[in-house]
């Protein structure tokens, strides 16, 4: 994962959550939902039944079907001093003064080709 070993190089303590392994913690989950909102913590490739499910639920009712069904979660998720974030997350990343972008589109941004 390229933004833990950036954060890691910035010696930002964080973990990752393999929603294989185990089911983030339901305050977990309210945190990504107060910072990203529901819409955006439901992945979009969840089964479209379950995400309509959960996106008309209160949000207790969705913090509780997320942590039944975490395959419906967006990932990647880091939890870190800042919170649980997603690793795409730009405004974490430069929080961090990281770059999320490949090397390639760095450097086309800066010569601007």
């Amino acid at each position: 994962m390229k933004v833990r070993e950036q954060l890691r190089r910035r010696r930002v303590e964080t973990y990752p959550i393999e929603l294989t392994e185990n089911v983030p913690s339901a305050e977990v989950i309210q945190q990504l939902i107060g910072r990203y909102g529901l819409e955006r913590v439901v992945r979009r490739r969840a089964p479209k039944e379950l995400r309509e499910s959960i996106l008309k639920s209160t949000i207790a009712e969705a913090v509780r079907l997320l942590s039944e069904t975490p395959e419906a979660l967006e990932r990647p998720i880091l939890v870190g001093e800042h919170g649980a974030f997603f690793a795409w997350d730009e405004g974490m990343a430069k929080l961090h003064g990281l770059s999320l972008l490949s090397p390639r589109a760095t450097r086309r941004n800066r010569t601007g080709r």
